[in-house]
C-alpha cells in the first residue's frame, strides 16, 4: 500500500496483521525500512516473494464500478473483478525480425523488426482472443457472466531474449530498454486501435458505460483489457 511505502521513506515502524485474526490487533510491530530491505533481498536471492503495489491496482482497475479489485490470477499478471477471467495470448517477437536493406556496418546487412507484419499479428490475435470469450467453457455461470460484461483479453509477448540476439543488442543495455518501449507502445496502441475496431463492428463490452475507461474519455471499445505480459514457460514451444 501507499501508506506502508510512506511508512518505508519515513522509517516508521510498521504493525504486523495477520488478516485470519482481524481485529484482534498487530501481532508484532517491525521497522518498515527493515521489512522493505529483507522482502527486496529475498526477492532478489530466490525471486520470492512478489510484491503488488495495490494502489495502482485501485487506480487503474477498468471496472471499479464492480467492487474493489482484492487479488489476482494465480500467475500474477490479471489483477480481476470477482469472478473475473481473461483469455491470454503472446506474440512471438523472435518470429517478426527480418533482414533489412540497411546495414549496420560493413560486414553484414542489418536485422530489425517488420513493424508491419508486426501490427497485422496484434490485430489478428487481438480478434482471435475476442472470439475466445463466445465459444469458451467456463465451469461456473458466474464467471461466463463477468466475461461477458468485461471482455477482457490479454495479449502478450514471447521470444523477447531472442529477438535481441537477432538484433544484436545486449539484453541490459540502453538500447533494449528504447526498443522495449517502443515495441510496448507500438503493441498497446495497436491493440486498442483493434478493440475500437470491433466495438464499431459489434458493440463495445457491456459494462463500458459504467467503466472507468469510459469515464477518462476513451472511445467505445470491444475490451476493457487488452494487454497482459503473463509467464510463456510453457507455450513457448
Amino acid at each position: 500500500t501507499d501508506a506502508f511505502m510512506h511508512a518505508v521513506e519515513t522509517n516508521a515502524k510498521w504493525e504486523l496483521i495477520n488478516p485470519r485474526d482481524e481485529g484482534e490487533g498487530p501481532t508484532e510491530t517491525v521497522s518498515a525500512r527493515d521489512l522493505w530491505n529483507e522482502i527486496a533481498t529475498s526477492a532478489w536471492q530466490t525471486g520470492d516473494p512478489g510484491v503488488v503495489f495495490i494502489n495502482r491496482v485501485w487506480e487503474t482497475a477498468p471496472n471499479p464500478q464492480m467492487g474493489r479489485i482484492e487479488t489476482s490470477n494465480p500467475c500474477g499478471e490479471e489483477f480481476l473483478e470477482d469472478h473475473g477471467n481473461c483469455c491470454l495470448g503472446s506474440i512471438n517477437l523472435d518470429k517478426h525480425i527480418v533482414l533489412t536493406n540497411k546495414s549496420d556496418n560493413e560486414h553484414g546487412s542489418a536485422m530489425d523488426f517488420d513493424w508491419k507484419l508486426l501490427e497485422e499479428t496484434i490485430r489478428t490475435s487481438v480478434r482471435f482472443l475476442d472470439d475466445v470469450i463466445e465459444v469458451n467453457k467456463f465451469p461456473l455461470t458466474s464467471l461466463r457472466e463477468v466475461n461477458l460484461a468485461t471482455r477482457r483479453i490479454g495479449l502478450g509477448v514471447m521470444g523477447w531474449a531472442d529477438a535481441l540476439v537477432r538484433l544484436n543488442i545486449p539484453y541490459d543495455s540502453d538500447d533494449a530498454l528504447k526498443l522495449a518501449d517502443k515495441l510496448g507502445g507500438f503493441i498497446n496502441r495497436t491493440a486498442w486501435d483493434e478493440s475500437g475496431k470491433l466495438a464499431e463492428e459489434r458493440g463495445p463490452f457491456p459494462e463500458y458505460q459504467n467503466s472507468a475507461l469510459h469515464k477518462k474519455g476513451m472511445p467505445p471499445v470491444r475490451n476493457s483489457s487488452v494487454i497482459t505480459i503473463a509467464p510463456t514457460g510453457t507455450i513457448s514451444r
